[in-house]
């Protein structure tokens, strides 16, 4: 979303990007307090950014806000050929989460979670931590957007098109009043989330709802984040086309709307912005693929959590970086002794896909 808002600024000229860059907040993604060390630099031509979804606009006051999450982690890999690859990290995978330091001077140590429980403690410095001790790559780009920014911006657009067949699971889930209800994937009383098969319009509170539903699939955040890459690509277009660049109105609330609603790294530059913009317009072209990291099975009791393998996850984003015979990026950041190797598969459980979005379109 924050780059096609830079593509949409750029339409307009630099100098109007320069000033809504200036309005965007800043978050630090050093690690002085992070008791781990970063993998090395990516190489010249190259760069990867950590794209995060937020329930709360937080930034460098993560830590302090009771119940911020992190409900979507994507990483861009922008490659030296042109291409862009977009990884997205479930929310619920256990992995180790570095010791820190956080801003009070209390001491936090090493311990086992989900991975958005990063985002909840320590902000974005350590859940760059922890994502760079699991892939092995060093992050360089930090953007969040918050998902009640999310909202607006979808209505500024006048929203987007998705078409969706239905699942025959059933999923029951407890409410937070103690009510029992029943969700499907075009009907979650959970996210709210209410639609049909078929050609669907989603504007508003129903495009959040769609993005952020989780009850009703059979695989659960899989098929979650499925549909959030199929929405993003649809967004894209929606703002790269004429009925948004060409029409005052449409876009200045729509960048009004990122700019309330984005937290960006304190290093990152419009340049910087420019180049994941442009680099994004290549998903009509397949120049763009996204995937999810391969996961070995899934616990349901006491709590719902993913297990990966520590060696395979590394590999796969030796792969997809563009790095086949770089082993030691792999292993510059250590083993993962915490992590769950050799954890044998279960149903529903899912693999790495990778596919070229070619259609704003989402059958989960």
């Amino acid at each position: 979303m924050l780059s096609v808002a830079v593509l949409a600024a750029t339409v307009s000229g630099w100098v109007i990007l320069t000033v809504y860059d200036h309005k965007i907040a800043r978050a630090s993604i050093a690690l002085p307090h992070v008791d781990v060390s970063r993998p090395p630099a990516v190489p010249a031509g190259t760069e990867n950014w950590l794209l995060v979804g937020s329930d709360v606009r937080t930034g460098s006051d993560a830590a302090k806000v009771g119940g911020a999450r992190s409900d979507t982690m994507m990483i861009a890999h922008l490659s030296s050929d042109g291409t862009t690859q977009i990884v997205s990290i479930p929310r619920d995978l256990y992995l180790p989460i570095p010791a820190y330091t956080d801003g009070d001077g209390g001491t936090h140590r090493a311990r086992r979670d989900r991975v958005n429980s990063a985002f909840n403690s320590g902000g974005p410095a350590l859940l760059v931590a922890t994502l760079e001790q699991l892939t092995g790559v060093r992050i360089d780009h930090y953007a969040e957007i918050d998902f009640g920014g999310f909202q607006q911006m979808t209505t500024a657009i006048g929203g987007v098109d998705v078409c969706l067949t239905a699942s025959p699971y059933v999923e029951t889930v407890t409410l937070d009043n103690g009510r029992r209800v029943h969700a499907t994937n075009l009907n979650d009383p959970s996210s709210g989330f209410v639609g049909q098969e078929g050609n669907n319009h989603l504007v508003g509170a129903q495009a959040l709802a769609f993005v952020r539903q989780r009850h009703g699939f059979l695989d659960g955040d899989l098929s979650r984040i499925h549909r959030q890459q199929a929405f993003l690509a649809a967004v894209f277009r929606k703002v790269s086309s004429g009925d948004v660049l060409l029409r005052p109105a449409k876009l200045v609330a729509f960048l009004g709307a990122v700019t309330r609603s984005t937290v960006l790294d304190d290093a990152t530059d419009p340049a910087d912005l420019r180049r994941l913009a442009g680099r994004l317009r290549g998903m009509d072209s397949g120049a763009v693929t996204f995937a999810t990291i391969p996961v070995t099975g899934q616990v349901a009791h006491p709590a719902f959590y993913f297990l990966y393998d520590p060696d395979a996850v590394r590999a796969f984003f030796a792969r997809t970086m563009g790095d086949d015979d770089g082993p030691s990026v792999a292993a510059s950041a250590g083993a993962d002794p915490l992590a769950s190797p050799g954890t044998a598969p279960t149903p529903g459980a899912s693999s790495a896909v990778t596919a070229p979005v070619t259609a704003p379109t989402a059958t989960v």
